[in-house]
């Protein structure tokens, strides 16, 4: 896929999230604003990832008027790291509504790691993205909204 085709059908040059309508404190807005900016494709075009799932506006529309959100981003080289960092920062029963953009290097060895930390969100209303990263060191690096 060629990102340079998502331009092309006019995203804006610089994606601001509308939560005028959230129910949050400012600084949770704030950080879930910033969060929202991080894994729009328009972001991650811009650093030069390949946008394989894009994340764009209509997939934030939910969380922009959720009252109770939780923002992560996990970061590693192992699968067992990954796994143990989401679970032991997500109760995921309490969150049934999860948007996770994967930012994967390009030096994944074995793509099934990939199905299997997918597999964590399986019983969750889901939104995913996915970009590789060709100058990543980090093999994973996971950005995850989760609310009610």
């Amino acid at each position: 896929m060629n990102p340079i085709s998502f331009t092309d059908i006019g995203l804006p040059k610089k994606f601001q999230p509308d939560l005028s309508n959230s129910p949050l404190n400012n600084d949770i807005r704030t950080r879930l604003s910033e969060k929202i900016k991080q894994m729009h494709c328009q972001e991650c075009i811009s650093k030069g990832y390949k946008v394989c799932i894009a994340l764009t506006e209509a997939d934030f529309s939910k969380v922009s008027v959720s009252d109770n959100v939780l923002l992560l981003s996990v970061k590693g080289n192992s699968y067992k790291g990954i796994i143990q960092d989401i679970e032991t920062s997500i109760t995921l029963k309490s969150y049934p509504n999860i948007i996770v953009n994967f930012i994967l290097s390009d030096k994944i060895k074995n793509p099934k790691t990939v199905s299997e930390i997918y597999e964590v969100f399986q019983k969750h209303d889901t939104i995913t993205g996915l970009c590789i990263d060709t100058q990543s060191t980090v093999k994973y690096n996971i950005d995850i909204i989760a609310y009610k």
